[in-house]
C-alpha cells in the first residue's frame, strides 16, 4: 500500500515576530547574568515575613550622599558572599532578608545605578582589592565604610556606623614661649601647616582603619593638594592661638613613614620648620592638637626636631555626624 504524504503551507515569520523574540530572550540574558554576576541578591520583604532575619540598623555620616553597597558574608572561613544589595542615596528605610548563621557585614560607599561595579566580590577577601584615593575624595561627600560581624547566637538587633574613610586633622591651638633662650625676645611667624607622608590610597582590609598602598607626598611636602595644607597662624607668641586649622588624610596605622603635621614659618630672620609625628591610626576620627613651642625649629622639614622643641596634647573625637539611613532585616 502506497502511503499518502500531506504537505502543509509553509510556516513564515514576519520582522516584528524576530524581534520581540530577540527582545525577550535578550531580557532572560541579562537577568540570568546578573544572578551568575552575584551569588544571592538580598531579597526585599515586608516585616511580617522577617521573624527569623536579622535586624541591622546603618547609620552613615550625614555628609556622605553616596549610594552604599552592602554585602552579607558568611561568618566562617571561606568566608563566602550571602548576599548583596545596592542602596541609592538617601533610600530609607530598606528590608531585606539574609540567610541564617554567623554573619560578616560590609556597607561601603558606591556610584549609585552601577550595579556591577563590585561584580567581582564573592568572597570577603575579594574586599581587601578594594582601593580607594585620597585625589577622588572629599570631607563635604566622603568615601564611608562599616563593617560589623553578627554572632549566631547574638540580638537580632545590631547596628553598623558607616563611617568616612578620611581622618581629620585640627590644630586647635598653637602657643610660642622661648623663655630662658637667647632669641626669648622673638616670636614665630608662622607661614602654612601641611601633611607629609600623606597616604594618598588606602585598601579597607588588612589593619585596622585600612591599609596604606601609596603616599601623595612621601618624604617631601607638597602645596598641590587643599586636603593637606592650610594657611599658618600668623604671629604667635606666649599667649595662646586658637586658629582650628583642619587637614584631612587617610589613616597610617603603621606609620612607616609615618604622617607629619609641618608648622612652617620664622624665628627672627630664620626660616625653620616644626614637623610633629601625628597618630592618624582610624578612619573617621579627629585628631586634635593643643601645640606648645619651645625651642627653635629644624633647618629642614625632614629632620626630627631635638627633644624639648614642642611638646602636643592629643585628643581624640568623631569628626563626622550620623543619620539613621538604613533597617536592614
Amino acid at each position: 500500500m502506497q502511503r499518502s504524504v500531506k504537505t502543509g503551507r509553509k510556516s513564515t515569520t514576519n520582522n516584528i515576530t524576530r524581534f520581540f523574540t530577540a527582545r525577550i530572550a535578550c531580557r532572560i540574558s541579562v537577568a540570568i547574568f546578573a544572578f551568575m554576576l552575584f551569588p544571592a541578591f538580598l531579597a526585599s520583604c515586608t516585616l511580617e515575613s522577617m521573624d527569623n532575619g536579622l535586624r541591622l540598623r546603618i547609620e552613615r555620616a550625614r555628609s556622605s550622599n553616596s549610594a552604599l553597597d552592602v554585602f552579607v558574608f558568611e561568618g566562617e572561613a571561606p568566608y563566602l558572599l550571602d548576599s548583596y544589595q545596592m542602596f541609592p542615596a538617601g533610600q530609607t528605610p530598606v528590608y531585606v532578608v539574609s540567610g541564617p548563621g554567623k554573619k560578616r557585614i560590609v556597607a561601603i560607599s558606591s556610584t549609585s545605578g552601577d550595579l556591577y561595579s563590585r561584580s567581582g566580590v564573592s568572597r570577603y577577601q575579594d574586599l581587601s582589592k578594594e582601593s580607594f584615593s585620597l585625589l577622588d575624595d572629599s570631607p563635604d561627600n566622603p568615601f564611608c565604610y562599616g563593617e560589623v560581624y553578627a554572632d549566631e547566637g547574638s540580638s537580632r538587633d545590631i547596628a553598623l556606623s558607616v563611617k568616612p574613610l578620611l581622618s581629620s586633622i585640627r590644630v586647635r591651638s598653637v602657643s610660642c614661649n622661648f623663655m630662658d633662650r637667647p632669641y626669648q625676645h622673638l616670636q614665630f611667624h608662622n607661614d602654612t601647616l601641611s601633611l607629609v607622608n600623606a597616604v594618598s590610597e588606602t585598601c579597607l582590609l588588612g589593619t585596622e582603619g585600612g591599609r596604606p598602598v601609596s603616599w601623595l607626598n612621601y618624604g617631601c611636602r607638597t602645596e598641590t593638594h587643599p586636603f593637606i595644607t592650610a594657611a599658618g597662624v600668623g604671629v604667635i607668641g606666649s599667649e595662646r592661638t586658637y586658629c582650628n586649622a583642619v587637614l584631612y588624610c587617610y589613616p597610617n596605622p603603621q606609620g612607616s613613614p609615618p604622617t607629619r603635621l609641618v608648622l612652617e614659618g620664622t624665628v627672627g630672620e630664620d626660616r625653620c620648620y616644626y614637623p610633629i609625628t601625628v597618630p592618624v591610626s582610624k578612619s573617621g576620627t579627629r585628631l586634635v592638637l593643643d601645640i606648645t613651642i619651645s625651642r627653635i625649629g629644624t633647618a629642614s622639614p625632614d629632620s626630627e626636631a631635638i627633644p624639648g622643641t614642642y611638646t602636643v596634647d592629643y585628643s581624640t573625637e568623631p569628626w563626622y555626624e550620623t543619620d539613621t539611613a538604613f533597617e536592614i532585616f
